[in-house]
């Protein structure tokens, strides 16, 4: 509310109401209020008429008005003019993102980036989240867009942005159910010794979800009996799906998944599991401008 004060003080002077500039700004009356009533105290004097209908300005109030046209009009010329410094940003971006995350990532980040900086071709590289690691450290590509578990590489440098749940799923009709209904957020508890006679659907070992298992299995002294290992998440939820087998996959594949209503959901008591959505890249001054706007874009997206 703080950043828009200048715009709730025009609209209550512009409308003359408390109720119709709360309208108009998608507040509610009180909170419109609550906001003259701070406002005023910020300042230190009063700026409303309010036993006047429609509200007027005190004389401090006209002073006032004057100042916040003015610092609304500079505030939309320093906008334009970054605007126009973001056009004239020209180049193009070797961008890594893994496959599987283009489907949900590069429609939300690529198509507002390119808005604001229409000059910039972006080249996407869709290997899996080790091999662009290694693409931005041999200078291959300029960022990448990977889940990781931590940082791999000292050179580099690893912008966390969010984290992201792997769910333990298998059937819904699988026999360690016993028949239960089971949701992402009530998942049926089961102990890794339970699940030493099942089929383990994995990703390839190139794969961070892999390492993730494999490094759990590892540390448990766990060896499943039986191992299946793909390259695509989306045929491992099939064949999940049709009763063969238990996979380790992360929540933005289940949200995109065709069939997700027929998964069924385990939580092993010994551990959960996270990856971390990180930007990658090599600080230094090899680094294109365009690269270093597209780094900045990501940050503030996901701080947003």
């Amino acid at each position: 509310m703080t950043e828009r004060k200048f715009e709730y003080f025009l609209s209550i002077v512009e409308l003359g109401s408390i109720t119709k500039a709360a309208k108009k700004n998608y507040i509610s009356q009180p909170s419109m209020t609550q906001f003259m009533n701070r406002f005023e105290t910020s300042v230190g004097i009063k700026l409303f008429n309010r036993e006047t209908s429609p509200i007027t300005l005190t004389k401090a109030g006209e002073v006032y008005l004057e100042y916040a046209k003015k610092r609304i009009e500079l505030e939309n010329e320093l906008e334009q003019s970054l605007s126009e410094l973001k056009r004239s940003v020209s180049g193009s971006i070797r961008l890594g993102i893994p496959l599987q995350m283009q489907v949900f990532l590069a429609h939300k980040l690529l198509p507002p980036f390119l808005h604001l900086y229409p000059n910039i071709d972006i080249h996407l590289d869709d290997d899996a989240s080790p091999a662009l690691e290694k693409e931005v450290l041999n200078g291959q590509a300029d960022c990448a867009l990977i889940y990781a578990i931590r940082q791999t590489y000292k050179r580099l440098s690893y912008d966390y942005l969010e984290d992201e749940r792997i769910r333990v799923v298998c059937s819904k009709n699988h026999p360690l159910l016993s028949g239960k209904k089971t949701s992402s957020d009530e998942p049926f508890p089961v102990r890794l010794e339970e699940l030493k006679n099942q089929v383990f659907c994995l990703m390839d070992k190139n794969f961070i979800v892999r390492k993730i298992s494999d490094e759990f299995f590892l540390r448990y002294k766990f060896v499943p009996k039986y191992k299946i290992s793909m390259s695509s998440m989306n045929a491992i939820l099939n064949m999940v799906c049709s009763g063969n087998g238990i996979s380790f996959i992360p929540d933005y594949v289940i949200s995109s998944y065709t069939k997700a209503e027929e998964l069924g959901y385990l939580e092993i008591q010994e551990e959960q599991f996270a990856l971390k959505l990180a930007l990658v890249y090599q600080d230094d001054e090899a680094l294109s401008p365009a690269a270093r706007v597209f780094i900045k874009f990501v940050n503030e997206f996901y701080e947003r």
